[in-house]
């Protein structure tokens, strides 16, 4: 069964979900790591997955006892969603990524000329893209040969009509 996971990096937590792609979406796996960088007393790893669309949710966690970085908090997603299903069908990384600048105006597939262009605009998003990238190619270390599409959210801002990105009113 393929499935599609779905990642979303931000400053100090990743959060993650995993969808069967047999007959649409389907969440089956959903997750977050909270506590990522400096500054962080503790971590935490909290999590619900179901091993079929129709099966109830089964919610478990995993306390550290430090602050972990993105390597560790992208393992412990690994590590839970090898446990729960076979990580051979992943069909395809999406990562959520906040800003693409004026070059990424839809989804792309990340390759290294990708990359290279994300650690050019960092600056437009110094916060967020930096966790972002890290957590591309950490996925691509941990998941070789899926390949790994980011998605951006100003895309969706070009998308409005002029007036509504325009002026600042409700």
């Amino acid at each position: 069964m393929p499935f599609v996971l779905v990642l979303n990096a931000g400053s100090s937590s990743l959060k993650y979900q995993l969808f069967s792609s047999h007959e649409g979406l389907q969440l089956l796996l959903s997750g977050q790591v909270d506590g990522i960088g400096e500054g962080h007393k503790h971590a935490k790893h909290s999590w619900k997955s179901r091993s079929q669309p129709e099966a109830d949710w089964k919610k478990e966690e995993k306390a550290f006892g430090a602050a972990v970085d993105a390597s560790a908090a992208i393992d412990s997603m690994t590590e839970v969603v090898k446990g729960a299903f076979d990580s051979s069908d992943i069909a395809v990384v999406g990562h959520r990524v906040v800003h693409g600048g004026d070059t990424f105006r839809q989804p792309v597939i990340v390759d290294d000329g990708v990359l290279k262009q994300l650690d050019k605009i960092t600056e437009l998003a110094p916060l967020h893209n930096p966790v972002s990238v890290g957590m591309i190619k950490e996925a691509q270390r941990r998941f070789p040969g899926v390949p790994q599409v980011a998605a951006f959210d100003t895309s969706f801002h070009l998308s409005l009509p002029p007036h509504s990105f325009m002026y600042a009113l409700p």
